[in-house]
């Protein structure tokens, strides 16, 4: 004979269960995007930094500039970090990339378009950007991308 009693409150037991692990790893994720998020987006900072130290020399003058924009506040109140990539003459609007802690997100903007990168643990644990479609990229690939789109845009 069936004990509904026992199977429903074993059954709430087990969502209990489920819930509470669920929770447990959203803030063991939480912290560790505290941690990666910002020191990813430094290296970023930096390579973009170096590759466009390094186009400037290779092309034998000063033609773009870079520029961070440490803890900025947005319209909504929400502090993020940003890299603005520009050229001297003015010729094209700027390249801005910023990353907000609270989403764990990388966002780019320029003439050529705009685009994201989202962090997320991969199955093996590992902090690591994805595209919308969730396919892992490097730090070098997001930098790739943006510096691309602003040196391809018409504006």
């Amino acid at each position: 004979m069936n004990d509904w009693a026992e199977e429903a409150a074993a059954k709430a037991f087990e969502q209990d269960e489920q819930r509470q692990e669920n929770i447990q790893r959203s803030n063991r994720e939480a912290k560790i995007k505290d941690e990666v998020g910002p020191r990813l987006f430094k290296e970023l900072i930096e390579w973009i930094a170096s590759q466009v130290e390094k186009y400037n020399k290779l092309r034998g003058k000063e033609e773009l500039k870079v520029q961070r924009i440490e803890a900025a506040k947005m319209a909504s109140g929400i502090i993020h970090d940003r890299i603005v990539v520009s050229r001297l003459d003015g010729k094209k609007l700027a390249l801005k990339i910023e990353y907000l802690p609270e989403t764990g997100m990388i966002t780019y903007e320029c003439g050529a378009g705009k685009g994201s990168f989202a962090l997320q643990a991969g199955d093996d644990g590992q902090m690591r950007f994805e595209t919308p479609y969730h396919q892992a990229v490097s730090v070098e690939d997001i930098g790739t991308e943006a510096l691309s789109k602003f040196m391809s845009s018409q504006f």
